[in-house]
C-alpha cells in the first residue's frame, strides 16, 4: 500500500477470539509463492497459534471461522471471512494418516449430473447427494473426472467428506491408438496441462476438506504431468498427489496405467481384485487406495464385502479403501416440451434415456455404459447401497450369551466417539416374538458394554442391535438408523433357511428384504454339501459359498 495500512487476522470459535495475529510487512512473492502469484503482487505472512484446537474430521466437522481485516489510515477498508478446519495428512509407514490415525477410505466417484437438468447441477442437487452418501456411511468423494461445483467442497467442509480433487485431464482416445501418452510427451501441449491443475489448486486450496490432488483420469504420462505433480509439491506439502494413470517403470504409458507411477505419493489402481491387491501389499512401501472399484452397473456390487474383509484385516495396514464406481447412473429424463408435469410429458415417458436413446449421433454404441451408478438416475437407490451401508457402518457389535445374560458391546470403529447415537436393542424369538427389548443413550467413549436379561424358554433367540441419531444434524434426521448388527444368541430347532423360514425372517437386518417363495410356487429345495449350500429351484440349481455365488446351472424342468 502507498498509504500506512495494515492487515490482521483472528481465528473464531463461535463469537469467541481463540488467536489473533498481524501480518508482516507486503513483500514480494519469494520461494513456491512465484508459482502463485504475479512479480508485480504483494504478499503478507501472519502466525497464529492455536492452543488444544478441536481437530476436523468426518465424524466431527469442527470448523472455524478465520477473519482477515485490512486497515488503511485507520479505516477498515475489507474484510475477508472464511470456514476453516485444523485437520492434519501425512504418510507415515506407508500409511495414510489423518489426525495421526490411519484411516480407511470408504469412497465413491461422483460425475456432476441431474436426470433432466444434465450438467446444469444446483447447490440443492449437490447438497441431496451429500446428504445421501453421509446417510449411507460414505466418508470420501473423488471428482470425477474434473473439479466440481464450488459449493460441493463448502458442504463437504461442513458435512465432513473427504475429497480427492481431480484435474481436468484425460486422454482416453489416444489409448485406442496405444499412444495414451502422445500429448503428455508434446512440449507444445505443457502450459495447457499445467493451467488445469493450476485452476484447480489455486480455487481449492483453502478447503479443509480436500485431503488429495489427482492430476487427471486415464490420461497416460510424460513430462508435462512430472510438470504438473512438480508444482503441486512445491506449493503444498499438507496433501498427497496422486497419478492413476502412470505405470511403476516410469516412463510414458502406451494404453492404461497402474497406478504405481513413482510421481504418485499412493498406489491408486483401477479395478484390482482383492488378490491383486495383496500383492500390490506386499511389494508396495506406499498407501493403497483404488481411484476405482466394483463397478456398480446394473445389480452389481455383489463382491464388495470381499474387499472390506481385505480393509479391515490387521495384517494388510496399507491397504486403505477406494473410491466406488461411480455414485449415480447417469441417464436422462429429457422432457417433450416445457413445464412438465407428468410422466407422460417426458422423452421415454420418464424412464431414463442413455446412449441411442435420443436420436442420431447420440452414443447408441455406448448404450447403457453411463449407468452405472450405486443409485438410479432419479437418486433412487439400488440393492447394493444397503450392502454399502452395511459394510461402511462405523459401529460395530458383539454380544456373548450366558443365559438369561447377553454381555453387548458397541464399539466406534473410526476413531470418534459414540457421542450423539441412541442404542437400541431387541431379543426375538424363532417365532417373531419380541421376548425383551431396551434403549440406552451412548456415553461419550469409543465402547459401550451393556447387559441384557433375556428369558426364553425356546430355541432359536437372536439379539437385534442398532444405533440411531438422538438428535437431528445437518445430513439426517433424529432417529435415523447409523448401524445395526443381529446376533444369533441361540441356535433354533430347525437351522433357519436361506430363502426365507420364519427364522430367517428374524434374522433380516431389515436393510434388504428377505427372499420369500414365489407366488403360487413353493420354496426351493435347500441342502449342504460340506461347506457349501445348494439350492436348487424348479428350472435352477445355485451353490454358495459363505455367501458367495460359486455356481449357478439351468434345470431341464421336464426332469422336475
Amino acid at each position: 500500500c502507498s498509504d500506512p495500512c495494515n492487515m490482521r487476522a483472528v481465528v473464531l470459535d463461535g463469537q469467541q477470539v481463540v488467536a489473533e495475529g498481524v501480518f508482516s510487512a507486503p513483500e514480494p512473492p519469494l520461494g513456491h509463492l512465484e508459482l502463485l502469484f504475479p512479480s508485480t503482487a504483494q504478499v503478507a505472512r501472519a502466525n497464529m497459534r492455536l492452543s488444544r484446537p478441536q481437530k476436523w474430521s468426518p465424524e466431527r466437522p469442527k470448523l472455524y471461522t478465520l477473519m482477515l481485516e485490512l486497515k488503511v489510515q485507520g479505516n477498515v477498508v475489507q474484510v475477508e471471512r472464511w470456514e476453516l478446519g485444523i485437520r492434519d495428512i501425512r504418510i507415515v509407514k506407508a500409511q495414510l494418516l489423518l489426525n495421526g490415525a490411519p484411516i480407511t477410505i470408504h469412497g465413491v466417484n461422483r460425475v456432476e449430473m441431474h436426470s433432466t437438468r444434465g450438467k446444469a447441477v444446483t447447490d440443492e442437487d449437490v447438497l441431496k447427494d451429500l446428504k445421501i452418501l453421509k446417510q449411507h456411511n460414505f466418508n470420501a468423494v473423488r471428482t470425477a473426472h474434473c473439479p466440481s461445483k464450488l459449493t460441493l467442497y463448502h458442504f463437504c467442509d461442513q458435512l465432513g467428506l473427504l475429497v480427492v480433487d481431480e484435474a481436468n485431464m484425460e486422454n482416453h482416445g489416444f489409448a485406442m491408438m496405444g499412444a495414451m501418452s502422445f500429448l503428455q510427451c508434446d512440449p507444445a501441449w505443457k502450459q495447457a496441462y499445467l493451467k488445469r491443475v493450476q485452476a484447480m489448486f489455486g480455487r481449492d486450496k483453502n478447503f479443509t476438506c480436500v485431503i488429495g490432488w489427482s492430476l487427471g483420469n486415464e490420461a497416460g504420462f510424460g513430462p508435462n504431468f512430472q510438470a504438473c505433480a512438480d508444482f503441486l509439491r512445491n506449493c503444498d506439502h499438507t496433501r498427497f498427489v496422486q497419478c492413476e494413470s502412470g505405470e511403476i517403470h516410469g516412463d510414458a504409458t502406451l494404453i492404461m496405467g497402474d497406478g504405481r507411477h513413482p510421481a504418485s505419493d499412493i498406489v491408486c489402481p483401477m479395478y484390482a481384485d482383492p488378490e491383486r491387491l495383496l500383492m500390490l501389499a506386499k511389494c508396495e512401501k506406499r498407501p493403497i487406495i483404488m481411484c476405482e472399484y466394483s463397478h456398480a452397473m446394473g445389480n452389481s456390487n455383489g463382491g464388495l464385502h470381499l474387499f472390506y474383509k481385505l480393509f479391515q484385516s490387521k495384517d494388510h495396514p496399507t491397504v486403505q479403501g477406494g473410491f466406488i464406481w461411480d455414485f449415480a447412473d447417469q441417464g436422462l429424463q429429457a422432457p417433450r416440451k416445457p413445464n412438465p408435469k407428468s410422466a407422460e410429458d417426458y422423452h421415454l415417458s420418464g424412464h431414463a434415456g442413455y446412449g441411442g436413446d435420443f436420436g442420431e449421433d447420440t452414443g447408441s454404441a455406448d448404450k447403457w455404459f453411463c449407468c452405472n451408478g450405486l443409485l438410479n438416475f432419479d437418486r433412487r437407490p439400488k440393492p447394493a447401497m444397503a450392502e454399502c451401508k452395511y459394510l461402511m457402518q462405523p459401529v460395530t457389535f458383539s454380544a456373548i450369551w450366558s443365559d438369561p445374560l447377553a454381555a453387548v458391546s458397541v464399539r466406534h470403529n473410526r476413531g470418534g466417539t459414540l457421542r450423539g447415537l441412541t442404542l437400541q436393542w431387541e431379543a426375538v424369538s424363532e417365532h417373531k416374538r419380541v421376548l425383551a427389548k431396551g434403549s440406552e443413550a451412548c456415553p461419550d467413549s469409543e465402547l459401550m458394554e451393556l447387559t441384557c436379561t433375556i428369558t426364553c424358554k425356546g430355541h432359536g433367540l437372536w439379539l437385534r442391535l442398532w444405533t440411531e441419531l438422538a438428535e437431528a444434524t445437518t445430513w439426517a434426521p433424529k432417529g435415523h438408523v447409523l448401524a445395526q448388527e443381529n446376533i444369533m444368541l441361540r441356535v433354533p430347532a430347525s437351522p433357519p433357511s436361506a430363502l426365507g423360514t420364519q427364522a430367517a425372517l428374524v434374522a433380516c437386518s431389515g436393510m434388504c428384504a428377505p427372499l420369500s417363495k414365489a407366488r403360487g410356487g413353493p420354496l426351493p429345495a435347500q441342502h449342504r454339501q460340506g461347506d457349501e449350500v445348494v439350492v436348487e429351484g424348479s428350472s435352477y440349481k445355485a451353490t454358495l459359498k459363505e455367501g458367495v455365488l460359486v455356481g449357478l446351472s439351468c434345470l431341464d424342468s421336464s426332469t422336475q
